[in-house]
C-alpha cells in the first residue's frame, strides 16, 4: 500500500469523525469511501452496510450464545473417548458442536439491518488453554524428587518411639512439656503457701484485738 493511498484513506476517516455530529450523511458518504480504499476491512465502529458511526443509541446489541451440548453430543463424546468407530453423521455433529462460536448481533437503526459477528471456538478456546504455561501448570509437571530436608531425614534413622507409631517429633515436646510442668507446680505451691500466711496473721490480729478488751472492761478492773 503506497503512502499517497494510506494518507487518503486517513483523510477520509478523520474527516467521517468531523463530521458525524455535524451532518451524518456526509459522515456516512466519506467512510464509505475509506471503505471501498480500505480493501473491505470491517471496522467494528461503524455500520457495514449504511457506514454509520456505532454511538451509544443509534444501535441495538445482541448476543447468540454457542451451541450447548445434549445428551446425544455427550454420548457422542464419550464414545471418542473411548475411542470407539463414529459413523459420518456422528463426526458431522461432533464437528458442529466443537466448531460452534458465540455471535454478535448489532441492529442499525438507521438501516434497520443486522450485521454479525463472530467470536472463538471451543477447539481454539481448548487449544489456547493448553498452550497456555502458568507457574501452578509447570509445577505440576515437574517429576517429584528429593530435596535436600527430605533426604536428610531419609539418612537420619528413626528413635525407639517412631518405631511404636510415634512420630520423631513427639520426643521432644514430652522433653520439654517435663520442665514446664514442674515451673507450675512451684508457682501453684508458693501460691498456697502465700494464702497460709495471710490467713495465720489475719488469725493472730483478731486474737489480740480480744484480748485488748474495751473501756468499760478497763474499768471494772479498776
Amino acid at each position: 500500500m503506497s503512502e499517497d493511498r494510506v494518507q487518503t484513506m486517513n483523510f477520509l476517516k478523520k474527516a467521517s469523525i468531523c463530521f458525524k455530529d455535524i451532518c451524518p450523511e456526509q459522515s456516512r458518504f466519506l467512510m464509505s469511501q475509506q471503505q471501498e480504499k480500505d480493501g473491505g476491512l470491517r471496522n467494528r465502529l461503524i455500520c457495514p452496510f449504511c457506514f454509520q458511526w456505532r454511538l451509544p443509541g443509534n444501535h441495538r446489541v445482541r448476543f447468540k450464545p454457542k451451541q450447548k451440548s445434549n445428551l446425544q453430543i455427550q454420548k457422542i463424546i464419550k464414545m471418542e473417548a473411548a475411542q470407539k468407530t463414529l459413523s459420518l453423521k456422528q463426526m458431522k455433529i461432533l464437528r458442529r458442536f466443537r466448531n460452534s462460536t458465540s455471535t454478535m448481533l448489532v441492529t442499525c437503526y438507521n438501516c434497520n439491518k443486522t450485521s454479525r459477528q463472530g467470536g472463538v471456538s471451543r477447539d481454539f478456546l481448548t487449544g489456547f488453554s493448553k498452550n497456555l504455561n502458568t507457574p501452578r501448570s509447570a509445577t505440576r509437571q515437574k517429576t517429584p524428587g528429593l530435596t535436600p530436608q527430605s533426604a536428610s531425614k531419609a539418612s537420619t534413622p528413626l528413635p525407639k518411639s517412631a518405631s511404636k507409631g510415634k512420630s520423631p517429633a513427639g520426643t521432644p515436646r514430652s522433653a520439654s512439656s517435663a520442665p514446664a510442668s514442674s515451673s507450675s507446680s512451684k508457682s501453684a505451691s508458693a501460691k498456697k503457701f502465700a494464702f497460709s500466711n495471710l490467713k495465720r496473721l489475719l488469725v493472730l490480729e483478731e486474737n489480740e484485738k480480744n484480748k485488748k478488751g474495751g473501756l468499760q472492761d478497763f474499768l471494772s478492773s479498776l
